[in-house]
């Protein structure tokens, strides 16, 4: 298994007990507004740095992706209409 799949694995196995009481949110208030969001496919819940679909730490909220997470292949948070300097 992947580095990024066992990640994926653990935070799933956290977030299990939330997502059995709660239903998870079409949106999220980080990677809705940001600019390498899949908006094509929101359901997947998937952008440049997790085509596989967006770890639910960042999805929840709980991280806001502006900093290295793992198996993001240094694709970060970036906010639509923001461009980052050269």
């Amino acid at each position: 298994m992947s580095k990024v799949k066992q990640i994926q694995a653990k935070y799933r196995e956290k977030y299990a007990p939330k997502i059995a009481e709660f239903q998870i949110s079409g949106t999220s208030r980080v990677c809705t507004i940001c600019a390498n969001f899949d908006a094509s496919k929101p359901v997947a819940r998937q952008c440049s740095a997790f085509p596989d679909g967006i770890p639910l730490e960042i999805w929840t909220g709980e991280n806001n992706h502006t900093s290295a997470y793992p198996g993001d292949g240094g694709i970060r948070f970036q906010a639509i209409g923001f461009k980052r300097a050269a």
